[in-house]
């Protein structure tokens, strides 16, 4: 009875990699000093997506070293 290791390096099917936020137009703020600004809650955004992105990158090194120490088996 052999053990199955599910999933391959193609795991990102499971876990797909995070999507950037899209970035306002300079034509979309209103230049009226809005709190927040369209631009801050990007920015915001685009943190939040830096972050998820470091730890999906974690995870994808993880998942390809579990698997390739599996097929050493």
């Amino acid at each position: 009875m052999g053990a199955v290791m599910p999933d391959g390096p193609q795991s990102t099917e499971l876990d797909p990699r995070p999507e950037p936020p899209r970035e306002p137009e300079p034509g979309e703020c209103c230049q009226s000093g809005c709190d927040p600004c369209i631009f801050d809650r990007y920015w915001e955004a685009l943190e939040r997506y830096e972050q998820a992105l470091r730890e999906w990158e974690k995870r994808q090194v993880w998942n390809r070293t579990r698997w390739n120490l599996w097929c050493r088996r």
